[in-house]
């Protein structure tokens, strides 16, 4: 049955369009049963081609994107070079998953040849910058065109020049007289696979000043792009990455962004003053110029309010009622940790999982998470094989103790009286980031999970890095909500002497 509800699914976001309700989508597909429903649900957040806009509603990637146009401006040192760097030019028509070097261009159903150059790596980072700073290092060095390349042996920095795959565009711009202000139209064909076709639009200015009907289309373009974007930093929060900002931007727009005359998001970024590339806590967003970023514009829906936390297990649910966060890829990697130490029950997790000095917790409560970790336990032990999670079980018992440090540090913030917004943002966001990455780690340990040695051995060096930036925020944090208690303390100091 549940390849059934695949194909369903797979098909429905292959052609809606617009943004739709979870529930009307799945009665209009026939999915009733609540197990059919919850398992829908669940595909449809965890599939990239899906995004979320709250509320049980979503927007296909794929549906929306597909058999539209946007365009490119290739620069001067393209056109002089007859080449086409993609790098982030395709955002957000593209699928986050296919690297940009793996796109395919068509021109009249022929492929655009690929080659390989070499360039200042400094002059790379200008194409690819709308993926994150923080993450053009990893395009780059998995780019085939650097086969070989290993950042470890660099000590993590990049070389001053790198090799990378580009598009030969010496037949096409011969063909259209290829100048500076001309531009490529290009449609979506193929959101899986990255399929483009593209065409030529000639600038028929006579100097680059001067302000025709096309320009005038391409600054109305612009102008509602930077309304919907701006739009949706207020209904959508700081979204998961610079490409999904984007994406919630077209989606506020319905189809008008998609026009045969429209700008391009890379020539908007680049001329705006009203939003910027900022830093969010480890990695780089979009937001409105000169605001920082706080941890309460993370994205709205993301708040648990009750019916989100009746979406958790029992064990979940009891410690997110106490503020500690406790999801179940974190229980059920305890549990695996639990079997990897040949634990003969699961009296030690709790332990394991439970702050220092907690006290909300009550015996019934502890009976009850005890019985519910044993049901799971007995569950997972089924197919665990010690000897295949051997190398991974010894990296999940470090991730786990770092994550039970992070959750007893996360518990006493919350024994205090400060607020959130009162205490330093960038580290907040920076302890939210890694609670995410921490997830992510151990999503990727999963025993049914395939992961190399070597990405084990990227993933210990990863775990190193986010514990020295967890010390560094601790500190500032706790100095924070020290301060604030020293000026609380004398406030109080100083209305005893008053009324003494």
């Amino acid at each position: 049955m549940k390849q059934n509800i695949d194909s369903l699914l797979n098909s429905f976001i292959g052609n809606v369009k617009f943004p739709f309700d979870f529930f009307q989508a799945a009665n209009y597909m026939g999915i009733k049963k609540a197990g059919d429903l919850n398992y829908a649900l669940s595909w449809l957040e965890a599939n990239p081609a899906v995004l979320s806009v709250g509320n049980n509603a979503f927007a296909s990637r794929i549906g929306m994107f597909t058999d539209q146009v946007f365009s490119i401006l290739p620069s001067r040192y393209e056109i002089n070079n007859n080449i086409l760097i993609v790098g982030h030019r395709c955002i957000p028509f593209g699928n986050p998953d296919v690297l940009p070097c793996d796109y395919k261009f068509l021109f009249k159903n022929n492929a655009i040849p690929h080659k390989i150059i070499e360039m200042q790596t400094n002059d790379l980072f200008d194409y690819y910058y709308l993926h994150g700073e923080e993450f053009v290092p990893q395009y780059l060095s998995l780019d085939p065109a650097n086969k070989g390349f290993d950042m470890a042996d660099c000590d993590y920095e990049l070389p001053g020049k790198m090799k990378v795959t580009v598009f030969d565009m010496a037949d096409f711009y011969k063909k259209f007289s290829f100048k500076s202000g001309d531009r490529l139209k290009v449609r979506l064909e193929n959101w899986m696979l990255g399929i483009f076709s593209i065409d030529v639009q000639k600038d028929t200015r006579e100097t680059p000043f001067e302000i025709n009907e096309s320009e005038e289309a391409r600054e109305r373009w612009f102008e509602l792009f930077e309304k919907q974007l701006l739009q949706s930093f207020d209904l959508f929060g700081v979204a998961g990455s610079i490409d999904e900002q984007i994406a919630f931007a077209y989606i506020l727009a319905g189809t008008e962004l998609f026009s045969d005359l429209s700008g391009s998001v890379e020539e908007y970024i680049k001329k705006t003053n009203k939003i910027e590339i900022t830093e969010f806590g480890v990695e780089t967003r979009l937001w409105r110029a000169g605001e920082a970023i706080s941890v309460m514009n993370l994205r709205l829906d993301n708040d648990l309010d009750d019916s989100d936390i009746e979406r958790f297990n029992g064990v979940s649910k009891i410690f997110l009622s106490i503020g500690v966060p406790l999801t179940e890829i974190f229980l059920d990697s305890f549990i695996y940790d639990s079997l990897y130490k040949k634990e003969q029950n699961c009296d030690l997790i709790l332990k394991r999982i439970m702050p220092e000095n907690i006290i909300e917790l009550s015996s019934k409560d502890m009976i009850f998470c005890l019985l519910l970790l044993e049901k799971r336990r007995a569950i997972l032990q089924r197919d665990y094989k010690w000897f295949a999670d051997y190398e991974k079980g010894q990296l999940r018992s470090k991730i786990l103790e770092f994550y039970a440090v992070m959750i007893s540090f996360v518990y006493s913030l919350g024994q205090n009286d400060v607020s959130p917004e009162s205490m330093p943002q960038q580290p907040l966001v920076v302890l939210s980031q890694l609670f995410t990455h921490l997830g992510r780690m151990l999503e990727s340990l999963a025993p049914n999970a395939s992961i190399s040695s070597k990405d084990i051995s990227s993933l210990y060096l990863s775990l190193e890095g986010m514990q020295f930036s967890f010390e560094d925020l601790s500190k500032e944090l706790e100095q924070s909500v020290n301060i604030y208690e020293k000026g609380k303390f004398t406030i109080i100091r100083k209305e005893d002497e008053k009324h003494g």
